[in-house]
């Protein structure tokens, strides 16, 4: 009788422990349906950031090409002259009119505008320096946004420059004469353009 007791109560717990086994084995499955799903919206979504950035970078050269002349118009760099010396000097009310059109286009973070206004503010200061007077500038004498000196052929190309992503945050620009690396952040749900700089691939 005793026997018969203890198997039973046996029985019983084997099958307790097959039940909450089970139920927990139920209860993994969501989980890991839930990580697989997370997983798989967090690689949707940074392609689609990555294409969105992509788009940015795309409008960026074509509105350059249609506002390069406009640009170009704006004299970053004068010559300053006394009945004794002449000297070049960044011209920083220009180069804050410079700023200004490349923030109303809305490519660009703040942190690249406040780089680009550091960069006049160090370029004048070599040039205080040099004392240079003739020539082109020390500084200017290649695009500014593009590092190039050859511009024109760039934009006859801007349609079909090759875009490559590097990383999240990172993409080249396989441009004419030179390949360029586009660090991007967001902000507001828009891909800005933070920096731009030579690959050295």
């Amino acid at each position: 009788m005793k026997l018969g007791i203890q198997y039973c109560t046996f029985l019983m717990i084997v099958f307790s422990f097959s039940c909450n086994y089970e139920a927990a084995d139920n209860n993994d499955t969501p989980k890991i349906q839930d990580s697989v799903n997370y997983a798989k919206n967090e690689k949707d979504s940074a392609e689609n950031r990555s294409e969105e950035c992509f788009n940015t970078i795309r409008s960026f050269l074509k509105w350059y090409k249609s506002n390069f002349s406009k640009i170009l118009s704006i004299q970053l760099v004068d010559l300053h002259e006394d009945s004794t010396t002449a000297q070049y000097r960044v011209n920083f009310k220009n180069a804050e009119k410079y700023i200004s059109v490349l923030r109303s286009a809305g490519f660009f973070s703040e942190r690249f505008l406040q780089e680009k206004l550091q960069y006049f503010k160090e370029a004048d200061r070599k040039l205080i320096d040099l004392k240079q007077n003739d020539g082109p500038p020390e500084g200017f004498d290649a695009d500014l946004l593009l590092f190039t000196q050859d511009m024109e052929a760039v934009f006859e190309k801007v349609e079909t420059l090759q875009l490559e992503k590097i990383n999240p945050n990172l993409i080249k620009l396989i441009s004419v004469d030179n390949n360029l690396l586009i660090n991007v952040s967001e902000s507001n749900g828009k891909c800005l353009i933070d920096k731009i700089s030579f690959s050295r691939k």
